[in-house]
């Protein structure tokens, strides 16, 4: 055992001692990583993934797969949104190191992988270990990844490319399976890393990659075995993540995307410039340590189109492309893996290729095609390693100086009058003159920075062709190098991100209870703005469980009742707050809102909905299309008061084959806030409150506004006032206000667990849901309606992430008790121990019938997907035992014969 260690050391210690080094160049060049507070988390990180890390760190601790989630929107499953990435081994750093130092530490490692893994691949396509040395660093200092310092997912996933080709390359050169196997390994750890869309993309270049080797392999049938193999090793291996995430997809429902969405955040062919002057367009991050890049930032959206890797990088790979391409394979599948990245990645800006593959299954899944710009950078680094290797191995031969001054010349050139011709074809948006001529100016560093780096690389080469103690050149320049790469990566998105007020959250953090939840009030999206800590996610920093929250997978019936979309925003808040009812029976405690909300808030009430007011009444109407105009339309005057709430509900006599509208406008005024868009996909019957302002003039429309091009039939329409209960306790109470928010308390929440008197069934669930009183009521589409049952004592006795378990005493009938938890399949009910069943209350949360007497109920959050997954999951690993021993058995078997 020792001689086999001695002998590994020997031929790979000084492998280790490059990945080492690798680790340490990762804090060199973010050496302020070491001396700064807060997170490295700009933009998504501070909002989404700090959080969402927190809590998994958490879990860790205490030894438990986190399977819900119950601080963000009612409750929802945790382990199978796939970007929580609860099985990516490296996250394992989280269960080691303090968060804080954990979170930040994360990227430094993902640095560190990036280059040890391109490092790897190089080596097995028999480049040198210095050629292969500098190709990691431009890999692991490249856009693709130092571009995404907030998208922790997406920085994560795309680094284990490499490592798949170089076990593929092994397996192909030494044909042992346990490659094979490794390889899908590496495979399924990129797709736990958390971002779906690059393990697709992958499996793409790996296809190009595929296709190149088949004349490497002695036929086609070991070919596509190897294929096969791999194909059912790995999708076995990530269905332990896969099973969930589909499951969740489906239930939340999430529909196709229109062309236009697909087509958004398109690399542009103007961000091309990028190439060779990465903050030509400007630093959209100037708050960055020591600011070198002052320009005005005029193109948005930079993480998105960075495709840096390095100027002389760029420039070497160009050059082996254009003497090479014809004559060497290697160089011909990565020029084909660059130019096929590029083009997909440009997206948009190609529309008849963007259009084709619009069509494509699975690709039209995914929107930002600009990520494929990781895979661009891969071969970009992997031909500049390749060139690099040429010239160590014979430089005499491979470059001549007059040669390259011309190529690189050339190149700049063309680059330089393509991108003039992009400015005057089609200008980036807010550019004038004087920009223009900023941004071209030799005072821009920008601009003088890679000038004078070209310089430099060039008196390097013309220097190294010229002496013969080439390893100080060679270390110069690698040096020069790390400070071209350090030049783009340390200067971008490189702030640390904390709360600056966190008074309100400490607050709030104080006062609610475990089982309880809050509100942080969001009418329009706040980023990562300080709201006194509580932006969306970041409640669960502090422990507190929200009804919003900024999350990837809503329920449909999530964000049509309640109104919240995907960033915790509402903009019916008003409804929302002024509904106690529904607030209440969801186990809100506490609402943190503007104090511009404070009338609003102070003066709610109860709706009486037992005597509303019919202002409007529609009946028996025809809408004809117009051609000219795009629509057909139907407006009426209708007579409404100031700061009063409107029920408006309509039928119609049959669906709409497309969406139609019912808005309100007047003078110089279009209430967007009370807009009733109607999807095509919905019932024919429709309802929704909607409150009105001191705003509104005199006269106002009600319009109708159809976009189907055959007549739509209305048959009756209604806007009713709802009067507010007189002689009613105030709903909400104010207990802590600073200069810019108002932490209030519900006085007539709910507990997590209670009982209703009446059940009743719906046809139009959200007209229903927000005129009961669900504090005595709770609709439930497949139970009985029932009147005046038994209201028991309810004991809490257990709350925690996907459980709760309570005590129920009812001495003298069967009642119905709700658990205000996220209605989701694969939650159990049981009573005494016996499972019962469930049922889906106010179209959000959880209900069952307890009987008379005194019993313990518990509800427990078991997918069965997930089971399954394990299932899976250990089959594959037996057949993944018998696959890479069954050549051994056979040969054992022939040798005792």
């Amino acid at each position: 055992m020792y001689t086999k260690l001695r002998h590994f050391y020997q031929a790979y210690n000084r492998d280790v001692v490059v990945i080492m080094l690798y680790a340490v160049i990762s804090c060199l060049m973010y050496f302020n990583m070491f001396n700064s507070s807060g997170f490295l988390a700009p933009g998504d990180g501070i909002v989404s993934y700090v959080p969402l890390k927190k809590f998994y760190a958490e879990a860790l601790h205490n030894l438990h797969i986190p399977l819900w989630n119950s601080n963000l929107s009612l409750g929802m499953p945790f382990l199978a949104d796939v970007q929580t990435s609860v099985f990516y081994p490296p996250n394992l750093i989280y269960a080691i190191l303090p968060f804080n130092t954990a979170y930040n530490f994360s990227f430094l490692l993902c640095l560190t992988l990036a280059g040890s893994f391109t490092y790897l691949y190089l080596r097995s396509i028999k480049l040198s270990r210095r050629a292969a040395f500098v190709g990691g660093l431009a890999f692991m200092f490249s856009a693709a990844i130092n571009g995404r310092k907030g998208q922790v997912t997406i920085r994560d996933a795309v680094i284990w490319l490499p490592l798949i080709l170089y076990y593929y390359e092994m397996l192909i050169n030494k044909r042992k399976k346990i490659y094979l196997v490794l390889m899908s390994l590496a495979f399924a750890v990129q797709f736990f890393a958390g971002f779906t869309q690059v393990s697709f993309y992958t499996a793409m270049v790996l296809g190009v990659y595929f296709l190149f080797s088949l004349k490497r392999y002695p036929n086609m049938k070991q070919w596509l075995l190897d294929k096969i193999n791999f194909l059912f090793i790995a999708i076995g291996l990530i269905a332990i993540q896969l099973l969930p995430t589909i499951f969740l997809t489906r239930y939340v429902g999430r529909e196709s995307i229109i062309y236009e969405f697909f087509a958004g955040f398109s690399l542009p062919l103007k961000s091309l410039i990028t190439f060779f002057f990465p903050y030509f367009y400007g630093n959209d991050t100037p708050y960055v340590p020591y600011p070198i890049y002052k320009n005005q930032n005029i193109f948005s959206d930079n993480w998105s189109f960075g495709v840096y890797v390095g100027l002389i990088t760029a420039i070497m790979a160009l050059i082996l492309i254009f003497t090479k391409v014809k004559s060497s394979r290697k160089v011909l599948i990565w020029t084909t893996i660059m130019v096929v990245s590029l083009v997909l990645a440009l997206g948009d800006s190609f529309p008849l290729i963007n259009k084709i593959m619009y069509h494509v299954p699975l690709y039209n899944a995914f929107r930002v095609s600009a990520r494929f710009n990781f895979a661009f950078d891969l071969a970009i680094a992997v031909l500049f390693a390749m060139q690099i290797h040429r010239i160590l191995e014979k430089p005499e031969r491979v470059i001549k100086l007059k040669k390259y001054i011309l190529y690189t010349s050339g190149i700049i050139l063309v680059w330089a009058i393509a991108t003039a011709g992009v400015y005057i074809l089609c200008p980036p948006d807010g550019m004038n003159k004087d920009i223009i001529v900023s941004n071209f100016s030799l005072k821009n560093s920008s601009i003088i920075i890679p000038i004078v780096l070209l310089i430099v690389y060039n008196l390097i080469l013309f220097v190294y062709l010229k002496i013969k103690r080439k390893a100080i050149i060679q270390i110069v320049f690698s040096v020069v190098l790390l400070l071209d790469l350090h030049s783009y990566s340390f200067y971008y998105a490189n702030a640390f991100q904390t709360d600056k007020n966190e008074t309100i959250a400490k607050e709030v953090r104080d006062l609610i209870k475990p089982d309880e939840r809050a509100w942080a009030v969001f009418d329009r999206y706040v980023g990562n703005g300080d709201f006194g800590g509580m932006i969306p996610n970041r409640n669960m920093f502090y422990g507190i469980s929200s009804i919003n929250g900024y999350a990837t997978f809503l329920s449909n019936d999530y964000k049509s009742l309640l109104g919240f979309d995907e960033r915790g925003v509402n903009i019916q808040s008003p409804v929302l707050l002024s509904n106690n009812y529904i607030l209440s029976a969801l186990n809100v405690k506490y609402i943190i809102a503007n104090n511009d909300k404070e009338d609003l808030i102070n003066n709610s009430s109860f709706f009486d909905v037992d005597n509303r007011i019919e202002v409007a009444n529609i009946s028996n109407k025809k809408i004809e299309y117009i051609e000219e105009a795009g629509y057909g339309i139907h407006q009426e005057i209708v007579k409404l008061r100031p700061n009063n709430y409107y029920n408006i509900s309509f039928r119609l006599k049959e669906n709409s084959s497309k969406n139609l509208y019912v808005d309100f406008a007047g003078e110089n005024y279009i209430g967007d806030a009370q807009q009733l868009k109607v999807s095509n996909t919905e019932s024919n019957t429709y309802s929704q409150i909607f409150h009105f302002g001191s705003n509104i003039p005199k006269e106002v429309y009600i319009r109708i506004v159809s976009l189907d091009k055959s007549p739509l039939l209305v048959d009756q329409l209604t806007v009713e006032m709802l009067p507010k209960l007189e002689n009613t306790a105030p709903s909400y109470e104010n207990i802590f206000q600073d200069e810019n928010y108002t932490i209030y308390k519900n006085n007539h929440s709910l507990d997590k667990f209670y009982a209703v008197q009446n059940t009743v069934n719906s046809d139009d669930l959200k007209g229903d849901l927000y005129s009961t009183n669900l504090l005595t009521t709770a609709i439930v589409g497949d139970y009985p309606q029932r009147s005046n049952m038994n209201l028991p004592s309810i004991k809490l006795l257990e709350y925690s992430d996907g459980y709760g378990k309570a005590e129920i005493e009812s001495k003298d009938a069967a009642s119905f008790v709700v658990f205000s938890e996220q209605y989701y399949p694969g939650w159990k009910a049981s009573i005494d121990g016996k499972e019962t069943a469930i049922h889906k209350v106010n179209g959000l949360t959880q209900g069952i019938e307890v009987p008379a007497g005194k019993h313990t109920i518990e509800f427990s959050y078991e997918p069965k997907e997930f089971k399954l997954a394990i299932y899976i999951l250990l089959f594959t690993l037996i057949y993944i035992f018998v696959y890479v021993n069954f050549d051994k058995v056979r040969f054992n078997k022939k040798s005792k014969s």
